[in-house]
């Protein structure tokens, strides 16, 4: 009799979902493995898990075994294009990862350069980056360093920074007020000035 590992994982999810955080790393695992097997099913997983642990925003290794880990993870076994795009048309994720997150780091950055590889539209870069600025929660990388870490990305990926994408990362810098992250962002900029 074939085993409907589907149905298994649903069903074990219902049964651990409301139990976050004392089941983490059971809910962790439980998600990835659904996400080998249906990754939207896996999304909505996530997207249940943000949407009713809310509170654990506030600190910062909350948000990252909710947000970063989720990134980190998933990173390593379905092309991070793919969980890009799901983020980029998906409203309450992306106030999740770039509004309320206590941890912005590396793999939620990451997520940004495909905005410039892809030259999708700017409005939506311009929204993602002032969500990080006006974010109370995030501990980590403030918008200096998120446009610092963004560029060594980009370089590291050999992805080219046109001039209409080096223009807008730079103008807008005037939007960051805070003078310490301005001039982290002026540095990683300074190249393309």
């Amino acid at each position: 009799m074939a085993i409907n590992k589907k149905n298994l994982l649903k069903e074990s999810f219902t049964i651990l979902r409301d139990k976050w955080p004392d089941k983490t790393e059971a809910i962790q695992k439980l998600v990835f493995k659904m996400a080998e097997i249906d990754i939207d099913d896996a999304i909505n997983m996530w997207r249940y898990l943000i949407e009713n642990n809310q509170d654990q925003f506030v600190d910062n290794g909350g948000s990252y075994r909710l947000l970063e880990a989720f990134l980190y993870n998933w990173s390593q076994k379905i092309p991070e294009k793919e969980i890009a795009f799901r983020i980029f048309n998906d409203s309450n994720l992306q106030k999740a990862l770039f509004l309320s997150n206590g941890c912005v780091s590396y793999n939620t950055v990451h997520i940004l350069r495909f905005i410039i590889e892809e030259n999708l539209d700017k409005n939506l870069m311009l929204k993602l980056l002032e969500y990080i600025i006006t974010n109370p929660n995030n501990t980590e990388f403030k918008i200096g360093k998120v446009i610092s870490r963004l560029i060594e990305k980009l370089n590291e990926d050999e992805i080219t920074i046109t001039d209409s994408w080096s223009r807008f990362l730079i103008s807008f810098l005037d939007k960051i007020k805070n003078p310490e992250d301005r001039a982290e962002a002026t540095v990683a900029l300074l190249d393309y000035m």
